[in-house]
């Protein structure tokens, strides 16, 4: 009986490029979450400086409703 010899695979050509850009988007979501408290405690302070008249021109242009 005769054996058949299958050919040798090829190695995936698009595993190095998935590594990579496995890689982009942790390094991404890492930066992301260490700059998150940053950000957050920036739009704190920001709210705090928001003029005392703004709240009455929002509810009384209708943009909110």
């Amino acid at each position: 009986m005769k054996r058949r010899h299958l050919p040798p695979r090829q190695p995936a050509r698009s595993h190095p490029l998935m590594a990579f850009a496995a890689t982009v988007v942790l390094a991404v979501s890492a930066t992301a979450v260490v700059l998150l408290p940053d950000v957050a405690v920036q739009a704190a302070d920001a709210l705090a400086q928001l003029p005392s008249g703004l709240d009455a021109m929002v509810s009384s242009s209708g943009i909110l409703d």
